[in-house]
This record gives C-alpha cells, sequence and structure tokens, in this order.
C-alpha cells in the first residue's frame, strides 16, 4: 500500500466490520482511516479531530505479512484478513485466508480466499512456496541419513521394526513406516 496512483482502477471502499465509521478497506487491497472526531482520553473530556488518510502497513518480520493498527491498537490486523471479512463471503465458516497468487503482500480481493489450514499447506506446497517433507518438517526426528541406515538395517539383518525403532529411538509405528516407503519417499 505504497503512494500509488489507483483513479482510474475501479477502487471501492466498505466498513470494515466491527470498525463502521472508523475504518474502511479496498477492494484493491487498502486500508484507510476515515474523517471523524475522535475522543481522546479515559473519561471523554478531550476531543481530536482525524483526517481521513489511506494507512501505510508495516510488514510483519516472521510472516511477511502486511499488517496495520487499527484504533491504536498494539495488536495490529493483519490487511488480508480485514480485506477477506469485508469483501468476501465466508458461509463455510473457514478460518484462514489465502493469497491465490502466493504473494503475501498482495491483498486485491480477487487475490483471497477463505480456506481451512489444511487447503492452506497444501496450496502452500503446490505453489512451492514451503518444503514439509523430510527434515524440513518442523517435527522430524530422523534425517535422511538415518532412513538409509534403518532400510538398509531391515534388509540387511533379521531385526524387527521395533528393533531397528529401538536403535535409533522412535516408536516402532515410525520405523514401518519409515522402511516400508510410506513415508520419507524422496529418499533413496
Amino acid at each position: 500500500m505504497t503512494a500509488t496512483n489507483v483513479e482510474g482502477l475501479g477502487e471501492v471502499w466498505k466498513d470494515i466490520p466491527g470498525y463502521e465509521g472508523r475504518y474502511q478497506a479496498s477492494n484493491l487491497g487498502r486500508i484507510k482511516s476515515l474523517a471523524r472526531v475522535a475522543v481522546m482520553g479515559g473519561h471523554g473530556q478531550c476531543f481530536k479531530e482525524v483526517k481521513e488518510k489511506v494507512l501505510n502497513p508495516g510488514i510483519h518480520k516472521s510472516s511477511g505479512y502486511r499488517f496495520v493498527g487499527l484504533n491504536g491498537r498494539k495488536t495490529k490486523t493483519p490487511v488480508h484478513r480485514a480485506i477477506a471479512k469485508t469483501f468476501i463471503p465466508n458461509p463455510d465458516n473457514k478460518p484462514f485466508i489465502n493469497h491465490i497468487d502466493g504473494n503475501k503482500i498482495n491483498n486485491r480481493v480477487e487475490n483471497l480466499e477463505w480456506c481451512t489450514a489444511k487447503e492452506n499447506v497444501r496450496h502452500a506446497i503446490a505453489m512451492g512456496l514451503t518444503n514439509v517433507s523430510g527434515v524440513n518438517q518442523p517435527t522430524a526426528q530422523i534425517n535422511d541419513d538415518i532412513v538409509r541406515q534403518m532400510r538398509a538395517m531391515y534388509k540387511e539383518t533379521n531385526m524387527t521394526y521395533r528393533e531397528i525403532a529401538n536403535h535409533f529411538g522412535v516408536i516402532r509405528q515410525l520405523a514401518e513406516r519409515v522402511i516400508t516407503g510410506y513415508t520419507w519417499k524422496h529418499v533413496q
């Protein structure tokens, strides 16, 4: 949401649910604060005129998503979530929002869709945005070398899945799935 000339692009502004009369989202992925008189202080004794302005979002360091602070809150609101809540119906009550083109900063309404966690991960893998197989899987207990050792040990000895599992400090089910190729298929 940099200073971009969007005139003639059919920008549509709508109130963000929960922030009616204070903030609006646009179909082009921008958020603005509306002109209003805001009550300042704890007892409502001070008023401040707030001018309408398009907000300049920050980018979250670890996630890479754009965010804005609404109502001066320290908790930041992800821009894609505000856009989706404003413009995209969610009849199945799906909790996540997917960036269809894989670009986390493209918050145009046509680039967003509601999804489940599973749908979001599958999309990220299909787009090549993440690799969650093998050692890249956050909960991986073994690595490619151990997989090769387990498979070789099974072929070359009379050891059972349980004995191999005990040798490597994993559960029997994991050893069986690795040895049979059900998991770690990418390792030869």
